[in-house]
């Protein structure tokens, strides 16, 4: 499903009008009626995808080819599917799935992911890239499960350690729950949500690089793998929210 901007300007047949309601008095009612949105309520939702009419718009790609993608409805939590994703056989293999949305507005925003992982012996990437035109900030978790690390990109392709022996229940059947939110306005993250953890990441810069893209908002979902092992990935449920503070 997707669902239209709330809480903010909208269009009607003649102009911009403003919307009348909000999210916060129906937060009760949303989680009522299960909707998935009740794990992070901060921020507005802009987008949702369950995988409910399939992958639509998504973008899957790997190197080398090999890598394979399914719709899965014996492990999908929400909805009727989810996404399963495996990279090649190859070492240093990599798979990902992505999105992008045109001319988004600047600000905070939240990229949350419902994702389960087995046999994985490699990292996990949740991802956002900002592109203004000019240039794009990007905002990137990564989970590596040989290790039990979480780490975030920062300026000048710095990885900084915000969590050590997380360890994390991975196999398919159960899923876990990240959210990474940044801040395009200033470059810096805010905070990183891990199952019931939250990390505050107010100090760490956004990695920044030139490039002439058009302006839009991108986020993807990608393993990279080290050795040899089965690695798959299912991908129930992904969020995108604006206005987070």
């Amino acid at each position: 499903m997707s669902f239209p901007y709330h809480g903010l300007p909208d269009w009607g047949l003649t102009g911009r009008k403003a919307t009348v309601y909000g999210l916060d008095d129906l937060g009760e009612a949303v989680a009522r009626l299960g909707s998935p949105v009740v794990w992070d309520r901060r921020g507005d939702v802009f987008w949702i995808e369950t995988f409910e009419y399939g992958l639509r718009k998504a973008d899957v790609s790997g190197s080398p080819t090999g890598y394979t993608s399914q719709l899965s409805s014996a492990l999908a939590e929400h909805g009727p599917y989810c996404l399963v994703i495996s990279p090649a056989a190859d070492s240093l293999a990599t798979v990902a799935v992505q999105w992008f949305h045109p001319l988004p507005p600047y600000g905070g925003w939240g990229h949350e992911v419902w994702w389960s992982g087995y046999d994985i012996h490699g990292e996990i990437r949740f991802n956002m890239a900002y592109f203004t035109g000019t240039m794009s900030l990007v905002a990137r978790a990564i989970y590596s499960v040989p290790e039990e690390n979480l780490y975030l990109l920062g300026a000048g392709e710095e990885s900084h350690l915000i969590a050590n022996n997380v360890g994390l229940l991975m196999d398919l059947s159960c899923y876990h729950v990240i959210k990474v939110v940044a801040d395009f306005d200033t470059g810096y993250y805010k905070r990183v949500i891990l199952d019931r953890e939250t990390f505050e990441c107010e100090d760490i810069e956004l990695y920044s690089l030139v490039t002439d893209k058009k302006p839009a908002l991108n986020h993807w979902v990608n393993i990279l793998k080290y050795g040899a092992s089965t690695c798959e990935l299912a991908i129930d449920t992904l969020i995108l929210t604006q206005n987070e503070p």
